[in-house]
């Protein structure tokens, strides 16, 4: 009998970032039956899509608080256990989670209903609220329940009583729970998980859309950047923590022995105007290019344009890089890059052999390191070739895919 796999994730394909391309990938390797994702319609985004998998969009909304709390509770209550009404009372003081998700639980228990016999598992992109709503499956048809965790959340949701103890059922009441890093697997000791229900698996770059290529002049040329310039590149969306401006402030000193490098920032976010401002009162505007937002399609042209991705993220207040994908989809193009020392870009470059880890709120580190690698073509060649062997054996997506369901087929089923 074909298996049926459900992955829950607040957004979803075409929306772009890690997570959405983590989800995309896992239901793309599905190979025992059909996927069937559910996730959140957005504005402008199509019901449908042509895909090798269902994709089931739910509209957002607010319910009122008595309708989804008597929804929920005749749900749950008609199957009557302890671990089933202590989920119930945690919902019952998350009064914001069951108005706002009352919607996608409705979806999911319809889904599941109707397909409980041939679900095999149920996979969810985080724990609150996709897990949140997963664990229905479970507590309902004892339907085993994948969480995945990044980091962040981790951090960010256990600041405030009621949803930190969501998130502590939820994971404990998992089957598996698959960290991303090691940094992000460390912060889920204080949640005291069995050892034998978790696991650390890296991230994987596709290879289809990153790998090295000849330069396309044409993308200096459209950026007023010299076909002679050292060009450094970022590829993020604009927020504070992936650290644009530690290495706007390094580029006094970096232009100062090389004049001719050029910092580009791809990509938009609300810390834009404060980076603009940054680049002006630094005196830098002729060493800096801002692309604005760039289509996928134009992704791996950009990192094939550049010299060094520099990228020195840093924890602001919980909001970490949960492992920086975008690290190996660089050295997938055979460029080294230099990291911020947090978080998971710790796993995601070696010090060394395939870029640089420093420290990312000293600007004269970060410029030293630029520094010493546009002094030595030899080294950064090197770091680029590691860099590119190591993402296409360790990081691809197949690989990546692959141990976690074969992980999950030992311990689960």
């Amino acid at each position: 009998m074909k298996k049926i796999n459900i992955i829950l994730s607040t957004n979803f394909y075409p929306i772009e970032g890690g997570i959405q391309t983590y989800m995309y990938q896992l239901a793309e390797h599905w190979q025992k039956g059909e996927t069937i994702v559910l996730c959140d319609q957005e504005k402008d985004e199509p019901l449908s899509m042509d895909e090798p998998f269902r994709i089931e969009r739910v509209s957002k909304g607010m319910v009122s608080y008595p309708k989804a709390i008597y929804s929920i509770f005749r749900t749950l209550c008609s199957f009557p256990s302890i671990t089933r009404l202590k989920f119930l009372a945690i919902l019952f003081v998350n009064r914001s989670f069951v108005c706002r998700y009352s919607r996608r639980i409705s979806c999911f228990l319809e889904l599941v209903s109707n397909n409980y016999k041939q679900i095999d598992l149920i996979q969810c992109s985080t724990t609150i609220p996709n897990a949140a709503i997963g664990l229905f499956a479970k507590l309902l048809y004892k339907i085993p329940v994948i969480t995945y965790v990044h980091g962040s959340e981790l951090l960010i949701l256990h600041k405030k009583r009621t949803t930190r103890m969501l998130q502590r059922f939820v994971l404990r009441n998992s089957d598996f729970v698959i960290a991303n890093s090691a940094y992000t697997y460390s912060l889920l000791a204080s949640y005291h998980l069995e050892n034998d229900k978790t696991m650390i698996v890296n991230l994987g770059a596709d290879l289809s859309k990153f790998y090295p290529m000849k330069p396309d002049p044409s993308i200096r040329k459209s950026m007023g950047v010299s076909q002679n310039a050292f060009v450094l590149l970022t590829i993020s969306h604009l927020v504070s923590r992936k650290g644009h401006d530690m290495v706007i402030r390094a580029l006094p000193k970096i232009v100062k022995s090389h004049p001719e490098t050029v910092y580009v920032i791809a990509g938009q976010g609300p810390n834009e105007e404060n980076l603009r401002k940054l680049v002006k009162e630094l005196g830098v505007e002729n060493n800096v290019h801002f692309t604005g937002f760039l289509q996928e399609s134009q992704l791996n042209s950009f990192m094939n344009a550049c010299d060094l991705f520099v990228m020195p993220n840093r924890d602001e207040d919980g909001d970490i890089e949960g492992f920086g994908i975008v690290f190996i989809e660089a050295n997938a193009c055979r460029k080294p890059v230099i990291a911020g020392r947090s978080g998971g870009a710790v796993d995601a470059v070696i010090h060394g052999k395939t870029g640089y880890l420093v420290d990312p709120l000293d600007e004269d580190k970060i410029a030293s390191s630029v520094v010493s690698l546009i002094e030595n073509p030899e080294l950064r060649k090197n770091m680029g070739d590691q860099g590119f062997l190591r993402s296409t054996e360790e990081f691809n997506w197949a690989a990546v895919t692959h141990r976690i369901y074969s992980r999950i087929e030992s311990v689960i089923h």
